[in-house]
């Protein structure tokens, strides 16, 4: 249940902000149409409860709109995986599609789905070293310029080995980062 109010929390406080912010429209609305390419990177920390085991992640990352509002980015995690047994580094691929609401403000959220592989250098749980990623999670981009955004998120990740009975790492992650999107010109 703590996961149904953690959605609901975050739903509300990253869909709701732009309506009652009072924010200056700064956002050069080409930025969420086809073919705008966005480059950025951030951090996050991620937590299962369940098994004790901490993430900390730095995300460089790059995407491209592929249509007004939807867009799909790479992404290459760098994790430090830290569990009751051992302290292990990883590091991945995660393809995700976004979609963006478009408020007419400098506030954007958006809905993010994704997965990749990723190359774990030790044990985690009962994973193997290449684990799948899977991930779903809300956000919200701040334009601060015409063409740069802070970006937080929280995101529900799983970590599996898809070709076992494994039932893998569960993990709540809150992330931050900028992105800039270059001119087209």
């Amino acid at each position: 249940m703590n996961k149904v109010k953690c959605w609901v929390m975050w739903a509300l406080v990253i869909f709701m902000l732009p309506k009652v912010c009072v924010a200056n429209s700064k956002i050069d609305e080409s930025v969420l149409e086809a073919k705008s390419i966005e480059l950025g990177g951030g951090g996050a920390f991620g937590y299962d409860d369940r098994q004790s085991i901490s993430i900390l992640s730095l995300l460089p990352r790059g995407g491209m709109f592929f249509a007004r509002n939807a867009a799909a980015e790479v992404e290459l995690p760098l994790m430090y995986i830290h569990t009751k047994e051992s302290d292990v580094p990883a590091l991945g691929v995660n393809i995700n599609a976004l979609y963006h609401l478009n408020t007419g403000t400098s506030f954007i959220p958006f809905a993010l789905v994704g997965m990749g592989p990723v190359y774990v250098a030790g044990k985690i749980s009962s994973t193997s070293s290449l684990p799948l990623l899977s991930q779903a999670g809300i956000g919200l981009k701040y334009f601060f310029s015409e063409r740069a955004a802070f970006r937080l998120e929280y995101r529900f990740r799983h970590f599996s080995d898809p070709f076992t009975s494994d039932a893998g790492i569960d993990s709540d992650s809150f992330l931050f980062g900028i992105s800039i999107f270059p001119s087209k010109k």
